[in-house]
């Protein structure tokens, strides 16, 4: 048997190139038999959910439920019965209009849709990099979560 060039080299010699070729054909008739002509060619999504949304200029709360009406609602991430785990940022002695924390209202809404999609239960966290007796605002984060 000639060889194109010699194994080893990066090259495919005959052989190589009529498995590879009859294992692509193959490929592409079976998805032709049991898929048609088109399940070989890209598809449009009709129902086009964005991996990311963008929104500013609002309340936390009004922003978070236009953004996860916008990706296909809360349901899409959180299944009935499912544990949920919220890590806002509120290590910092900081106010949330800072930027520095998470606004507790953004953390409430995302409770509140984790319930509605049929979360079991929803646990709130984060490590406190600020001494918690040191605090004398954590931007209402503990309150708001003892009513949950």
């Amino acid at each position: 048997m000639r060889r194109f060039e010699k194994r080893g080299s990066g090259k495919q010699d005959r052989r190589e190139f009529l498995k590879n070729n009859l294992a692509i054909g193959a490929a592409a008739w079976g998805s032709l038999l049991f898929g048609g002509i088109d399940s070989l060619f890209a598809q449009e999504v009709s129902n086009f959910l964005p991996d990311l949304v963008a929104l500013k200029n609002g309340e936390p709360d009004i922003l978070f439920d236009k953004g996860i009406a916008a990706m296909g609602g809360m349901a899409t991430f959180v299944k009935w019965g499912q544990t949920v785990v919220v890590k806002p940022n509120i290590g910092w002695n900081r106010e949330p209009e800072t930027g520095a924390n998470t606004n507790p209202l953004l953390v409430k809404r995302v409770i509140e849709h984790s319930f509605d999609a049929g979360a079991k239960k929803v646990y709130v966290f984060d490590h406190s990099v600020s001494d918690r007796e040191a605090r004398k605002m954590d931007g209402g984060l503990t309150c708001m979560s003892l009513r949950f």
